[in-house]
C-alpha cells in the first residue's frame, strides 16, 4: 500500500485500498461505518460493488432536511448504482443525520452504531493538540506531522493507561517492548498480563 491519496480526489481508492489490504490480511469486517468526509458517488458505487456492510453518513443537503425522522428514499449515483438513504433525528444531539446503507436497519439502529465512532471522532480532536503548526502546502510535510502527532497521542494515551494502572519503571518498559515488537493488540484482551 505504497500508493499515496494527496487530496480528496480519488478518495475511492483510499477505500478501496484499505478494504483490499485488510481482505489480504484475512481480517474480517462485520460491517464498515464511514464518516460524511468519504461521501461520494464513487464511494458508494465502490461499496455497493463489494458485499461488504456499510453505513455512510450523508452530508446535510437543503434537500434532505425535510425528510422526517425514519423515512427512507431509494437513490442512484451518477453510474446508476442504487443505495439506501435513511433520515435519523438524534434526539440528545438535537441533530438530525442522514446515513447511505446497504443494511437494513431502523434509524435508531443506525444513530446507536454511529454513536460507536465518538472513541474515534474525540481521538481525532485530539491528534489536532499534538499537531505542529505549519504553513507548507507539501502534502508529504503536512502527512509527516500528522503522523507524528498522531505517534505522540498514542504514547500520551498509553502513559495515561499505564498510569491509572500504577505501573512500575520495569513493567512500564516492558509494555512498550511489546507494543512496539508485537503492536498494541498484544495486550487487548489479556488484562492480567500485568500484574498490578
Amino acid at each position: 500500500m505504497s500508493e499515496t491519496i494527496p487530496s480528496r480526489k480519488g478518495i475511492e481508492r483510499l477505500v478501496k485500498l484499505v478494504f483490499e489490504g485488510l481482505e489480504k490480511l484475512r481480517i474480517r469486517v462485520r460491517h464498515a461505518l464511514l464518516d460524511a468526509g468519504f461521501d461520494s458517488d464513487e464511494v458508494i458505487d465502490y461499496l455497493e460493488s463489494t458485499s461488504l456492510k456499510y453505513c455512510l453518513r450523508r452530508k446535510s443537503y437543503k434537500s434532505l432536511r425535510k425528510l422526517k425522522h425514519g423515512a427512507v428514499l431509494r437513490k442512484e449515483t451518477e453510474k446508476g448504482t442504487k443505495y439506501r438513504l435513511v433520515a435519523a433525528y438524534h434526539k440528545k444531539k438535537r441533530k438530525k443525520y442522514f446515513f447511505i446503507t446497504n443494511m437494513s436497519r431502523a434509524a435508531e439502529e443506525l444513530l446507536k452504531e454511529f454513536d460507536l465512532r465518538w472513541g474515534i471522532e474525540t481521538s481525532y480532536r485530539m491528534h489536532k493538540e499534538f499537531l505542529i503548526r505549519t504553513t507548507s502546502k507539501n502534502y508529504t510535510v503536512r502527512l509527516f506531522y500528522y503522523l507524528f502527532a498522531c505517534a505522540v497521542y498514542d504514547c500520551w494515551v498509553t502513559y495515561h493507561c499505564l498510569l491509572e494502572r500504577h505501573l512500575t519503571v520495569t513493567e512500564v518498559k516492558i509494555v512498550f517492548i511489546i507494543i512496539t515488537v508485537l503492536g498494541k493488540d498484544a495486550l487487548i484482551g489479556n488484562e492480567n498480563f500485568i500484574h498490578t
